[in-house]
């Protein structure tokens, strides 16, 4: 937050696409559209569909009717948790911790400089036991684990002490001695590592208005064990990670766009899906201005293609000849839908208030005459030579 002054007076939004260099790009028509469409993590049609409905915000009552029949109020100690906020992880975990036997390990951190306690990445006092589920936080030099990987603590190195939770000790900035001591991680991939203590360093972003140069200073730096318990962590550190079952507790509600998909589609299967509380439609959010970028940039590269008078010249002829054509049409939040469709006239219509030019169209999926609008139409071939009704 402080450094939001700064970056507002260069960009105008957060994303990429607010960058200088990607504007440019955008003028001079130099940039390309590859849509992955592949989905790799699930394989069930239905449970894909219902993700996309969740992810473009398309999602009807009978959606979340199917959605919250996943509810079960009473998670399964053997299944992660992911909650939206830090708290509910932390709450959660610190109980698992509790239930474990044995005493617990005290890693002690370290902070150098100016680096807000608030901001550190890992627990300045961080304790852990055997058989503890952890997280790792930071990615490793030599590429033995990276940040998000989930293991199992299996033991500790020659040097860590057991301490009872009572007699944690907190470092200062005038210590010298920083945490020695080793865990020792069975990894969810299978390997086993041993993870020592690792630095951070922090940054402030100071704008010049002169030079209009960004640039950073360094603040300070903190050192700890990479690790953070497991048992529950927050779905924003569960972004890229695949669990074959899992549990969501939204708590209050998802507050940002895009987080409650992202729990969602971490899952491979919707039977491995479990629900602390019913989703509702306000947990379902949605970044207009990024829909808004790529559905402009569709229709950028659609007209370098085709032009309008192009589209508007090969559906007359179609039309005259009542030939089969297949389509690819952008619909409302940034879906696609191929069709097949006979077209019949290009006419000016209106809807809410705005007027825009108008296919009126046989639809074969729909089986009816459907209404498109023409600039939505992103690209237009032949199907077959076969005359329609």
């Amino acid at each position: 937050s402080s450094e939001r002054d700064a970056f507002s007076q260069l960009y105008d939004s957060p994303y990429f696409f607010a960058s200088h260099v990607i504007k440019e790009l955008l003028r001079e028509n130099g940039l390309s559209f590859i849509e992955l469409e592949k989905v790799y993590r699930q394989s069930d049609p239905n449970f894909i569909s219902l993700l996309n409905a969740v992810r473009n915000r398309s999602i009807t009552e009978d959606h979340l009717h199917h959605l919250n029949s996943r509810v079960h109020p009473a998670p399964s100690e053997d299944v992660i948790v992911l909650t939206s906020v830090n708290a509910s992880a932390e709450e959660l975990n610190e109980k698992r911790l509790k239930q474990l036997p044995g005493n617990s390990k005290i890693f002690h951190g370290s902070f150098r400089g100016d680096f807000p306690e608030r901001e550190a990445p890992a627990e300045p006092e961080l304790e852990l036991k055997k058989g503890a589920r952890v997280m790792c936080v930071a990615n490793d030099q030599n590429g033995r684990f990276v940040n998000g990987s989930l293991g199992w603590i299996i033991g500790f190195g020659d040097d860590a002490k057991s301490e009872e939770p009572s007699k944690k000790k907190k470092k200062t900035d005038e210590d010298d001695q920083i945490a020695k001591p080793s865990t020792i991680v069975k990894l969810d991939d299978g390997g086993t590592v041993s993870i020592s203590p690792h630095t951070w360093t922090i940054y402030r972003s100071v704008y010049d208005k002169a030079t209009k140069i960004l640039d950073q200073e360094r603040l300070g730096s903190f050192t700890q064990i990479p690790l953070k318990l497991a048992w529950a962590v927050t779905i924003h550190k569960s972004q890229g990670k695949t669990f074959d079952q899992v549990t969501i507790d939204l708590g209050r509600g998802a507050f940002a766009a895009g987080q409650t998909y992202v729990a969602l589609s971490r899952c491979r299967s919707f039977e491995g899906l479990a629900l602390v509380k019913p989703v509702k439609l306000q947990d379902i959010r949605l970044d207009y201005s990024i829909v808004k970028f790529v559905t402009s940039l569709q229709y950028q590269l659609s007209a370098q293609k085709m032009s309008l008078e192009e589209k508007i010249h090969k559906l007359q002829q179609a039309a005259h000849e009542s030939r089969r054509m297949k389509i690819i049409y952008l619909k409302g939040k940034d879906e696609k839908s191929e069709r097949v469709i006979i077209p019949r006239a290009i006419e000016n219509d209106e809807y809410a208030g705005h007027a825009f030019l108008a296919l009126r169209a046989w639809c074969e999926l729909r089986q009816e005459e459907r209404t498109f609008n023409v600039e939505r139409i992103l690209r237009i071939e032949e199907h077959s030579t076969s005359r329609g009704k």
